[in-house]
């Protein structure tokens, strides 16, 4: 979720950057036109003095604070153990009142395990279990870690077979982790898109693990 995601600025941040652009345009212009009309008028002023009262026009405080208001606000989000995607999220988050949540295994302890392999039809769970243990040895994450463990409670091996092979990482752009063995099979677990070409690790697809 950390890597998938990307800094959006929010709508307010937007607007107020544009808001100080162009109080700061209009100050230029002002403290650039004083020295002519001084010159016009022979009033003596000097450069020295218009720099320190450009630099106390330009609202350079109130941009400074963007950061600080962010920290804020992700820092109270934290503290209620939510966690925001984005910076528009946590402008959104101020306005919420009630929270409604369907179960669908996304609200969590963050501890989850497997807890059983379902083979599909004509696979045995020993090959099974051989599958979901080479398509999650490169998988760093808990749940992949928790594959192997329960796949090796089953009789599974992978430490002689992936010597030597390719693995594929799991990540957020790939969604996918697995194993290229070097006799040509291949083993892979997560998901996967339309252009994925079949493998022999397929049956550790979509009904392998509850969790």
């Amino acid at each position: 979720m950390v890597e998938g995601a990307r800094r959006q600025k929010t709508p307010n941040e937007i607007a107020l950057t544009a808001l100080l652009s162009i109080l700061t345009l209009i100050f230029v212009i002002v403290v650039a036109a004083i020295a002519p009309v001084a010159s016009y008028l022979k009033a003596e002023i000097n450069v020295a003095d218009l720099i320190p009262l450009l630099v106390a026009l330009i609202p350079t405080t109130i941009g400074a604070l963007l950061s600080a208001i962010g920290i804020a606000g992700i820092d109270r989000m934290a503290r209620f153990n939510v966690l925001a995607m984005s910076g528009k999220a946590v402008e959104a988050a101020g306005d919420v009142h009630v929270l409604l949540l369907d179960k669908t295994g996304t609200i969590t302890t963050g501890n989850r395990q497997a807890t059983s392999l379902i083979p599909i039809a004509g696979c045995s769970l020993q090959r099974m279990a051989q599958a979901a243990c080479l398509a999650s040895c490169f998988d760093t994450t808990p749940e992949g870690r928790s594959v192997v463990e329960y796949a090796e409670r089953l009789g599974a091996r992978s430490g002689t077979l992936v010597k030597g092979a390719d693995g594929l990482k799991f990540s957020a752009q790939t969604r996918m982790s697995g194993v290229d063995l070097k006799d040509g099979r291949q083993y892979r677990k997560g998901g996967r898109d339309r252009h994925h070409q079949p493998c022999a690790g397929d049956i550790w697809q979509a009904h392998s693990c509850r969790t």
